[in-house]
């Protein structure tokens, strides 16, 4: 099966936001915990403050986070994202790729590579790009807008399910997440009281 397309710095962008994801854990539940837990830290702030048991300056900090926190994500990291990309001129043009038997053969203007599948240790994906690890932090990008329909895309993954490569699905960060929420919680009941 062969594919081609060309990136673009978005996908880039996709496949960074991929990779710091939580595997084995959607974006809706991610971001849904992490609203949840930030409006019961807001709305448990606001309480302390209209108590008086705080001062809004000492409440502040929680605002300068979430602010923080928000530019970084959807003004800085794209901007970052987006010179990174240009800078790597191979990621620009248009490439081919080839998935046999032996492994993934990727081309461009710049030059040819195989790699054997054995090379690879796990993917990830999600709506719009797949990518597959040959190390931990090291991936190759592969946009769905590639595939000519969605039964290629499944034919690409019987090929790393075929090698033993695994989706990456172990989830590290749940727990911290849910323990986040029960000291908020155990915080908010201590208080009302």
């Amino acid at each position: 099966m062969k594919i081609k397309g060309q990136l673009e710095w978005t996908d880039y962008l996709e496949a960074q936001l991929l990779h710091g994801k939580p595997s084995g854990y959607n974006k809706t539940k991610k971001y849904g915990l992490f609203s949840i837990i930030a409006v019961l830290v807001l709305l448990y702030g606001f309480y302390l403050v209209v108590i008086g048991q705080i001062s809004f300056l000492l409440f502040s900090p929680a605002f300068l986070f979430i602010l923080l926190f928000l530019l970084y994500r959807y003004v800085f990291f794209p901007k970052k994202i987006k010179k990174v990309f240009s800078q790597q001129k191979s990621m620009q043009v248009p490439f081919e790729m080839e998935f046999t038997e032996e492994g993934l053969i990727a081309s461009n203007e710049f030059g040819n590579s195989t790699y054997p599948w054995e090379n690879f240790l796990k993917w990830k994906e999600n709506d719009d790009i797949l990518v597959i690890y040959q190390s931990d932090i090291m991936f190759n990008i592969i946009p769905k807008r590639c595939f000519s329909n969605d039964q290629e895309i499944e034919n690409f993954k019987k090929y790393l399910m075929k090698n033993d490569i695994a989706a990456d699905t172990k989830n590290k960060t749940l727990f911290v997440y849910a323990l986040l929420f029960v000291v908020i919680v155990i915080m908010v009941l201590l208080n009302v009281r």
